[in-house]
């Protein structure tokens, strides 16, 4: 791989790369990575200027973008062609600003932190690109004062951009590089509105509350960013698995009347460790789309509550608080209530005393840097990367508060692993005896065909792993038809087969060679509802007889 770095100040790269017939129109939108570069060195100039802060900018004939000492920041031109070309104009020219920024937030994060910046800890590497984002959206803040609808904001440029930004979020099963989709989004949208409020908006007191800013943020963007990087991302996460959520239906209350716009909420969590833990944890509403379920439409922001407080082991603690619905509710969006454990909530669980050897475990996952591959894991690797999990209670995967319901024997663990079409992989832990079981929905829905698809990538799966990797002791699926429970027939005693009022049930248990991990793959067809499920659910146990 080739590098183009340009080892000159400021003004003289500009000296020679800003040249006449380099800035003009006509020739910045034409094919080939040289346009692309003249347009950036155009771009860089108001950026840096805008941001207070500068650096050199190269290139590589590649697809990563990175800040590295000496070098400075480096732009992969396969990425941004690649970029070119499916975006608009506009999109692009704001993709340019923001990979500057985020960039540029790294140069800044070197000169504060030295080396600790490049060779962090896996969860830390994490919680730097966060706060690199968050950087990013106040410079984005600055140069297109999206408050104010500058000359270069309008609605469309705002709503592509924070899409572009969601899309570039690390995939769900890349445990320790990038924050995901939802994570990266809000980073870079409270960056946006931390400057907002810097600038002396006003709406500075809502901002505030929402951004948990304790003073003025005047010249105290990177202090602030780290901390509120760390609610973001729910870091450090290895302790976040300690403080369980106690579920209870009454736990949120609407009053849906126009007179009184409220809802109140009431949380209680318990502290299962053995030492104290501090919490931070808003409670707040946004505003969702009536009409649509896009993950990529842009939520509002509404009445927010900011608790803190430490938890002592065994120590129960509830909090309570009442918010107002009205700023949210219009004729095209309607309130929801976001806090643990919904994933876009924002809270912190640390120990009094930081353990930095916690956060050499990396865990399963890709920490390339490359920009994610669309889409997530594929069941392969997922299977995969649950045979190889270092610890048998499913520790590794485990990510963020887990939940328990009322009279519920099982704590609920939510995992970053995630399936092509978004289902992901739970983990339960029996709370009598202790075992863990990890479950993945590969698919729960009414359509047959798609049900049909999702069962025969599972069996392709296993087929790939079986040579080498599994036993399977029951695996006769063929003559399962869907929709029409009468053609249901066994051809093989081997199959475990499950009939009852409303319900058809086909089993298949396995288990991974020289591990304990088994596993049990099961379709369900109910015959009432007439939809499908198929589940594939993992534990450690030496007791199933595959001989």
């Amino acid at each position: 791989m080739t590098s183009e770095t340009y080892s000159l100040t400021w003004k003289e790269t500009h000296k020679i790369f800003l040249s006449p017939y380099l800035l003009n129109e006509k020739n910045i939108f034409i094919k080939g990575s040289e346009s692309i570069k003249e347009l950036i060195l155009k771009s860089e100039r108001e950026f840096f200027r805008i941001a207070g802060a500068s650096a050199i900018v190269g290139f590589e004939n590649g697809s990563t973008n990175y800040f590295a000492p000496g070098k400075g920041i480096i732009l992969g031109t396969r990425y941004l062609e690649k970029k070119q070309r499916s975006y608009n104009k506009e999109t692009f020219q704001f993709i340019i600003y923001f990979l500057l920024a985020h960039e540029l937030a790294h140069k800044i994060q070197y000169d504060s932190l030295g080396n600790k910046l490049m060779t962090p800890y896996c969860e830390k590497k994490m919680l730097y690109e966060c706060q690199a984002d968050i950087i990013a959206g106040a410079y984005l803040e600055r140069l297109y004062k999206f408050e104010k609808k500058s000359k270069l904001y309008s609605e469309d440029l705002y709503k592509n951009a924070l899409s572009f930004i969601y899309d570039i979020g690390e995939n769900e099963d890349q445990l320790d590089s990038h924050p995901s989709h939802l994570e990266r989004r809000n980073a870079v949208r409270s960056g946006i509105d931390f400057e907002i409020f810097n600038s002396g908006s006003t709406h500075a007191q809502t901002i505030r509350d929402r951004l948990f800013v304790k003073d003025s943020p005047s010249n105290h963007l990177f202090k602030w960013s780290i901390n509120y990087a760390k609610y973001t991302i729910h870091f450090p996460r290895y302790t976040s698995k300690y403080l369980i959520y106690l579920a209870d239906e009454d736990s949120v209350k609407w009053d849906t009347s126009a007179a009184n716009p409220i809802v109140s909420y009431r949380s209680r969590f318990i502290n299962i460790s053995k030492e104290s833990l501090k919490l931070f944890v808003q409670f707040k509403l946004i505003g969702v789309s009536r009409s649509s379920e896009d993950v990529r439409d842009i939520n509002s922001q509404g009445d927010v509550s900011n608790k803190q407080m430490i938890i002592k082991p065994g120590d129960t603690v509830e909090f309570k608080g009442v918010l107002r619905w009205a700023n949210v509710s219009t004729k095209i969006k309607m309130p929801r209530f976001v806090s643990i454990p919904d994933p876009e909530s924002l809270y912190c669980v640390e120990p009094l005393k930081e353990n930095e050897d916690e956060f050499h475990d990396c865990g399963p996952g890709n920490l390339s840097s490359q920009e994610s591959i669309a889409g997530h894991q594929s069941i392969e690797s997922i299977l995969t990367l649950l045979n190889s999990a270092s610890i048998q209670n499913f520790n590794d995967f485990k990510y963020g508060v887990p939940t328990i319901s009322p009279g519920d024997k099982q704590v609920t663990y939510n995992t970053r692993l995630k399936l092509n079409d978004g289902y992901d992989l739970s983990i339960y832990q029996d709370i009598p005896v202790g075992k863990n079981t990890a479950t993945l929905t590969i698919y729960d829905g009414d359509d047959e065909s798609k049900a049909q698809n999702a069962f025969n990538a599972l069996l392709a799966a296993l087929a790939d792993l079986r040579t080498n990797n599994i036993i399977i002791l029951k695996d006769n699926f063929s003559s399962f038809t869907f929709g029409d429970p009468e053609k249901y027939q066994v051809e093989k005693k081997t199959v475990l087969v499950t009939k009852t009022k409303g319900r058809i049930e086909k089993s298949i248990y396995g288990k991974f060679k020289l591990t304990k991990l088994c596993f049990s793959a099961s379709m369900t067809y109910n015959t009432i509802k007439r939809g499908t499920s198929i589940d594939i659910s993992f534990d450690y146990d030496d007791l199933w007889d595959l001989h």
